[in-house]
């Protein structure tokens, strides 16, 4: 553990940068506020401002006198930031603050270590734990897991892909965390041991043939493919009394109690029940969010136009009978005929995101 990080969070605190940011929200993507921001912000304060959050090249000699002795180093040596000559930038990585907790995210398009609202709702029902194991799945920063080392005796593991790698080591030491806090960073698939805890972001976009969407968002060709992957590791590596926290999409047609009974059916196949709740039903139309996002990155993986892609994807929905993805998020647990679970779709009332 580099002291230089340690005392990074009273710099931030005592320069006014964590409590400018938090104006705008706790875990906020606001950039067009931040450059506001920026505008009325002088001196050292404007320049940990503009370098940390909003990406802006600086004077590396000037930002290396404001920030702890060999922090700029570190964050070279773990690929955070880059130098150039004098100058030094941090790029599309902005450090950030949710729920007390202080990391790196990448705010880029396709990002390399994704934070969304979905990874906050999965903080904000995280539950404690005293004790025991723990496995974080398809996390892009770990922060989703990082509370939940408090106790020396849980024991957390992270399963990352490579570009997520260094962005999650950084969080850990942002956090103070290390070997002795039994932090574990871990390849995708590598699961092994039985969890008391799981928690799953769980990346829900849909694939067409032919091309590859990033791991932070990919569903597979269905859009399910991750979830029931999330689900059947659940399945063979919860404990007996563990739970299984998650957040995703889930695709259907018009009929969210059928698609509901669906889930639940997959959920007993691996010998779990589930309390669900669906928060909003979004349509599969163009100028609807989880449909303009999907044709973005269909355009990035594919190189083609949004306008090309618009009908092929089209039809691979119908192909597939989806009309609505389903915002929901939701708790499991070993099946017990006690505790048979429930699904609450609030969607015929409400309309939002995971938080409605």
């Amino acid at each position: 553990m580099s002291a230089s990080f340690l005392k990074l969070r009273t710099i931030l605190q005592r320069s006014g940068y964590l409590q400018n940011y938090l104006t705008f929200g706790d875990g906020n993507q606001r950039l067009w506020d931040w450059e506001r921001c920026s505008e009325l912000l002088k001196g050292s304060n404007n320049l940990l401002w503009d370098t940390l959050l909003c990406g802006k090249t600086a004077k590396h000699a000037a930002l290396e006198k404001l920030l702890p002795k060999g922090f700029l180093k570190e964050c070279q040596n773990l690929g955070i930031c880059a130098r150039k000559g004098e100058t030094i930038s941090f790029n599309s990585i902005s450090l950030v603050a949710c729920y007390g907790t202080l990391f790196f995210m990448d705010r880029g398009f396709p990002s390399h270590a994704y934070f969304g609202d979905d990874s906050k709702m999965l903080m904000a029902m995280r539950p404690g734990l005293k004790e025991g194991r723990s496995l974080l799945l398809h996390s892009g920063t770990g922060v989703e897991g990082i509370g939940l080392c408090e106790s020396p005796q849980v024991e957390l593991s992270i399963e990352v892909g490579k570009s997520e790698k260094n962005v999650v080591a950084a969080n850990l030491c942002l956090n103070s965390l290390n070997s002795e806090a039994r932090v574990l960073i871990k390849d995708c698939g590598t699961a092994k041991d039985e969890y008391d805890l799981i928690l799953a972001r769980i990346p829900s976009f849909v694939e067409l043939d032919g091309y590859k969407l990033p791991a932070a968002v990919s569903g597979g060709v269905t859009g399910r493919e991750r979830f029931e992957a999330a689900i059947k590791t659940a399945g063979k590596h919860l404990s007996p009394q563990g739970s299984f926290f998650y957040v995703g999409l889930i695709y259907g047609g018009d009929d969210v109690a059928k698609t509901g009974k669906e889930l639940q059916s997959f959920f007993k196949r691996h010998g779990l029940n589930t309390a669900a709740t669906i928060s909003t039903k979004l349509a599969l139309e163009v100028g609807i969010p989880v449909m303009n996002q999907t044709l973005n990155y269909a355009h990035h993986a594919s190189g083609k136009q949004p306008s090309e892609l618009l009908a092929p994807l089209q039809k691979h929905f119908k192909d597939l009978g989806y009309t609505h993805a389903l915002l929901i998020k939701g708790v499991a647990w070993r099946s017990q005929k006690s505790m048979p679970g429930s699904v609450l779709d609030l969607s015929s009332v409400y309309y939002g995101a995971w938080i409605t």
